[in-house]
């Protein structure tokens, strides 16, 4: 009796793709911009994003103080003491945290990469914390230099990885179905929350 070889006829009309069995889902935007900053603002904005590219931190200053008077923003919560002298070395307003943070217009603090493929926003453990919380500012300005760009999620989690070994990072992602943390939350946490975000990108080490 001839041997049945309808499993292996089965394979040979409908092959499977080893590679893609393992193969993670992504999600990419749009731009194909070859420098990691023009493709993150582009992919950042694309979903509602505000991109601020600044020259340097006296022009990063500036902007804020505008954006500050454009919107009325009058109590800032800074997470980050580093930046509370930052913001004080250059005479700003209000350049001090605040300890109610339900009473504030908007909060500052740095991150630790802007993923230009996804256009996500990549935060370490302790800059996280206080996104999760319930009373967060309804907005959100992010500072960024050149070395926090990263090509893709991927290569972030990778860093992210080497830097914190067994902590997870957090991401700050706009588009509503959250592709990029669903596809790989076994590596990220969500921290999504405020929708309101701007990053203020300083094109300096």
């Amino acid at each position: 009796m001839p041997a049945d070889n309808t499993p292996n006829l089965f394979r040979s009309l409908f092959p499977e793709d080893d590679d893609k069995k393992d193969e993670k889902p992504s999600f990419k935007g749009k731009s194909t911009a070859e420098e990691l900053d023009v493709r993150f603002a582009e992919n950042f904005s694309e979903v509602g994003g505000k991109f601020v590219y600044c020259e340097n931190s006296s022009a990063f200053f500036k902007m804020l103080q505008s954006l500050k008077t454009e919107n009325e923003w009058n109590e800032f919560f800074v997470c980050d003491h580093e930046i509370n002298i930052f913001m004080q070395d250059y005479g700003f307003e209000n350049g001090q945290v605040y300890k109610n943070m339900e009473d504030c217009d908007v909060a500052i603090s740095y991150c630790y990469g802007l993923v230009a493929d996804e256009g996500v926003i990549m935060l370490a453990p302790h800059q996280a914390t206080n996104r999760r919380l319930t009373d967060f500012p309804n907005h959100h300005v992010l500072i960024a230099f050149k070395n926090n760009l990263i090509s893709n999620i991927e290569d972030a989690i990778s860093e992210f990885k080497l830097a914190f070994h067994d902590k997870l990072p957090s991401i700050i992602e706009l588009n509503e179905n959250f592709p990029v943390y669903q596809a790989h939350k076994s590596h990220l946490l969500n921290a999504s929350g405020t929708s309101s975000v701007y990053v203020f990108y300083i094109d300096e080490e």
